[in-house]
């Protein structure tokens, strides 16, 4: 039994698969655009569409499915559209008769949204090898804290403190997050370093150009 025929038995994914076909065939094409690079939608563009954005984000979990599996297994995004027909056809229900009718329907912008992507495999195989290693930093909250200081007879003065707050893709001692401050001189020292490996990864793509996934 292949991978889409077990997924398809799961009402979540009928469901997901659902909310994709729902999408008008603007909406998919713009889909397509905004993922041309990279199969990750992107968070600021959700009010492109009419749907909610966290049903978008449902069809979009069926689209990053259809494609890995039309990818790794069906061997061609016609191969597995002819698949998912076939066992939408087969269902005994509504549902999964309007799924196939409009499966085919939307065919040639699905076969297209779901075709293999050159850009996105080789940021995919870049971001297997930057996170395989160690803990990886998912993202970053910076934001200042002013803090009151009593200066005696000078009266009362603000002194603002960056705090920093840092996600993981893992826990690190059972924590997904470090937070700490920066002191004035921490923060130019941060500066100065993020200076520096932004000219070390400069000098290593001159350096390796091609070479370089």
């Amino acid at each position: 039994m292949s991978s889409l025929s077990v997924l398809w038995q799961d009402a979540t994914f009928r469901a997901a698969i659902g909310r994709l076909i729902e999408l008008s065939e603007p909406e998919l094409s713009e889909l397509d655009r905004l993922t041309q690079d990279d199969l990750v939608l992107p968070a600021d563009v959700k009010s492109n569409f009419q749907i909610d954005p966290s049903e978008l984000e449902f069809a979009f979990l069926a689209l990053r499915t259809m494609y890995e599996i039309a990818r790794d297994e069906a061997g061609s995004p016609r191969s597995l559209l002819d698949e998912l027909v076939g066992l939408a056809h087969r269902g005994s229900d509504s549902a999964s008769v309007a799924i196939s009718q409009k499966l085919e329907a939307k065919r040639p912008i699905i076969e297209e949204l779901i075709r293999i992507r050159p850009a996105h495999e080789r940021l995919a195989k870049r971001r297997s090898a930057q996170t395989d290693a160690l803990p990886s930093l998912d993202r970053t909250k910076l934001t200042v804290d002013l803090r009151l200081v009593d200066m005696g007879e000078d009266g009362r003065r603000l002194v603002p403190v960056v705090l920093a707050r840092l996600f993981f893709d893992e826990t690190l001692n059972g924590n997904p997050t470090v937070t700490f401050q920066l002191t004035d001189e921490s923060l130019k020292q941060l500066e100065q370093e993020l200076r520096a490996v932004r000219a070390t990864l400069t000098e290593v793509a001159t350096e390796f150009g091609n070479r370089l996934l």
